[in-house]
């Protein structure tokens, strides 16, 4: 191993096995991008080794002969550069296998931090600080989102901006239920660990696995109150239209109202029958036209101060 490289010994292409100063257990380290072949070298249950190996689409637990093997899967929606993350991890007393793929950048960085700690660690521990350096990958778009939600709370208002603000509103929504798709078969996951970890490992180990739980629930109750705060905003938008389409029905409802009389009158004066009134006197047109120039005027005055009634309840 070269100074550079110190912390980590190459056994086969994408295969590492992190050299660990203080520790009782075998860590290695899977690259499934890089890595030939199965993992049978290096996964001693067949089973297991191809449920690494193979692709998945979802998190979870399994019991393996003695060992756990737990899944998570990080969408390229929630990652920076939109790439997936899959990450099967076989947890046991004495072994540790990480098998990847996808853009883990980070994970250099993250074991070198593990690797020079200074203090014991366990299998355990060690998946505890992994999955929590996976919850950063969730933090970063809640933390967006909660942005995006108040640059639109102050944009909402303005009516000429309605139809984009329906279209943005649906889009953090959708945002927001995304990372709640994937912090919910998380929690699960950490939970079913927590519940099998109290009985068969240690006090240490325990309180970090609660610790990393705890997390992941205050996480997703972040989203719940981002999706309540969406919620408030989409009722806000539709209340303004509603409105909107109050006002154009009450301006066309005082149209017909002027309009209807007028209609009915020059209708009733159309009718080509005998016996119309005032069909033979020359002064009948203007006589008509005063009688609707009347009606025009009085239903303008109705009109008006049913207008100044709705303006004024009092």
């Amino acid at each position: 191993m070269t100074a550079e490289s110190k912390w980590y010994e190459e056994v086969a292409p994408g295969v590492r096995r992190i050299a660990m100063p203080i520790a009782d257990f075998t860590w290695l380290d899977i690259d499934l991008d890089q890595a030939q072949g199965d993992l049978n070298p290096w996964v001693p249950d067949r089973n297991a080794a191809e449920l690494m190996r193979g692709r998945f689409t979802e998190c979870g637990r399994l019991r393996v002969a003695e060992a756990t093997l737990i899944r998570v899967e990080v969408p390229e929606e929630l990652t920076d550069d939109q790439r997936p993350i899959q990450l099967s991890i076989l947890l046991s007393p004495n072994q540790l296998v990480i098998a990847r793929r996808g853009p883990m950048e980070s994970l250099q960085e993250f074991t070198t931090d593990i690797v020079n700690h200074g203090t014991k660690l366990t299998p355990l521990i060690v998946t505890c600080e992994l999955l929590d350096d996976l919850l950063d990958l969730v933090r970063r778009p809640i933390a967006r989102t909660a942005e995006r939600l108040r640059e639109f709370e102050d944009q909402v208002a303005e009516p000429e901006l309605l139809a984009t603000n329906e279209q943005e509103i649906g889009e953090i929504r959708r945002s927001i239920l995304q990372i709640e798709r994937q912090l919910d078969p998380l929690q699960t996951l950490l939970k079913r660990l927590l519940v099998d970890a109290s009985t068969t490992y240690h006090t240490k180990e325990v309180a970090a696995l609660r610790e990393l739980s705890e997390r992941a629930d205050w996480f997703q109750r972040r989203t719940q109150h981002q999706l309540d705060h969406a919620r408030i905003l989409t009722d806000q938008i539709h209340m303004q239209t509603m409105d909107d389409m109050s006002t154009s029905m009450y301006r066309l409802s005082i149209i017909a109202t002027i309009f209807l009389p007028l209609s009915f009158i020059t209708g009733l004066l159309g009718i080509n029958v005998g016996g119309i009134p005032g069909s033979q006197e020359h002064h009948a047109f203007w006589v008509v036209c005063g009688g609707l120039l009347v009606v025009a005027v009085v239903t303008f005055i109705g009109v008006s101060r049913a207008i100044n009634k709705r303006g004024n309840p009092r």
